[in-house]
């Protein structure tokens, strides 16, 4: 099978977009975890402060614990978003191009 020009093009503009949006849904994962991880061991230092309890290895524990099940899928999403609108896109584009073919015959005739 031969590849001419523009099917190179939308093979690497392909893989760009797994690269991309697979590196950014990932990001975005972590920092969601993270924000959640901050946020869950400041409720429990404060509430441990508040006994008047300073051991906070629990606190580390617990947020992490919560920062592992915000990462839980992660992949399926980073899957999800990177591979799933590709054959939508060719889809597209190829139905474009045979419209516009069929079109441009329209006119000839």
């Amino acid at each position: 099978m031969r590849l001419n020009g523009w099917k190179r093009i939308g093979i690497v503009l392909s893989v760009l977009w797994v690269l991309v949006t697979g590196f950014y849904q990932r990001n975005a994962d972590v920092q969601k975890a993270s924000d959640f991880m901050s946020f869950s061991y400041r409720v429990c230092t404060d509430a441990q402060s508040a006994k008047n309890n300073f051991d906070f290895d629990e606190c580390s524990k617990k947020s992490q614990k919560d920062f592992d099940i915000w990462m839980v899928g992660s992949w399926g999403n980073v899957a999800v978003i990177a591979l799933l609108p590709i054959p939508f896109f060719w889809l597209i584009i190829y139905g474009l191009i045979k419209m516009y073919r069929w079109i441009r015959v329209g006119f000839k005739q």
